[in-house]
C-alpha cells in the first residue's frame, strides 16, 4: 500500500506544470546545436548587438559578426517591419539595437551557402536563426 501512494504521488509531482522561463542566447544556442536539423520552439532572451536591413527584412544579431559561430539571428519578415516601424515609430533595426529582447519561436541552425560574383559556392556556414512573423513574438525584456 505504501508503494501505491508513493507511485501515484511520483505520478502527480510529474505531471504538473512547469513556468516556461525565457532562456538566454547560450542555452538557444546550445539547443539549437543538440537538435539539428530539427528546429527547438521556445522564449529566449537575447541581447541584440547589431542589425541589419537586407532587402525587405530585417535581421537582429546577437554578435556583432552575424557570421560568428555563437551569433543568433532574428529574421523579421517584411510585413512586421512595416507593423514595427508604425508601432514603435522608428525603423525595427534601430529601435530594437542594443536592447534585450524576449523572443518567442523556433530556434534552428541552418546552413548558408556563400555566394560570390552572383553564384553560390562550395563553401558555406551555419547560421542559428529565429524567423518572426507577428508582433506577439517579440518584446523588449526588462
Amino acid at each position: 500500500m505504501k508503494f501505491a501512494v508513493v507511485a501515484f504521488c511520483l505520478f502527480l509531482g510529474a505531471c504538473s506544470s512547469t513556468s516556461k522561463q525565457a532562456v538566454n542566447s547560450d542555452t538557444s544556442m546550445a539547443l539549437a546545436e543538440q537538435h539539428t536539423p530539427k528546429s527547438v520552439n521556445g522564449t529566449f532572451k537575447l541581447p541584440i548587438k547589431s542589425t541589419a536591413l537586407v532587402g525587405e527584412r530585417v535581421y537582429l544579431n546577437t554578435q556583432n559578426d552575424y557570421r560568428d559561430r555563437r551569433n543568433i539571428s532574428v529574421e523579421i519578415t517584411p510585413m512586421l517591419v512595416f507593423e514595427l516601424d508604425e508601432s514603435y515609430g522608428t525603423p525595427p533595426e534601430k529601435y530594437f539595437l542594443n536592447k534585450l529582447l524576449e523572443v518567442k519561436g523556433e530556434v534552428k541552425k541552418i546552413k548558408i551557402y556563400v555566394i560570390s560574383d552572383g553564384k553560390v559556392t562550395k563553401d558555406y556556414y551555419f547560421q542559428t536563426l529565429i524567423k518572426i512573423n507577428s508582433l506577439n513574438q517579440i518584446n523588449v525584456s526588462s
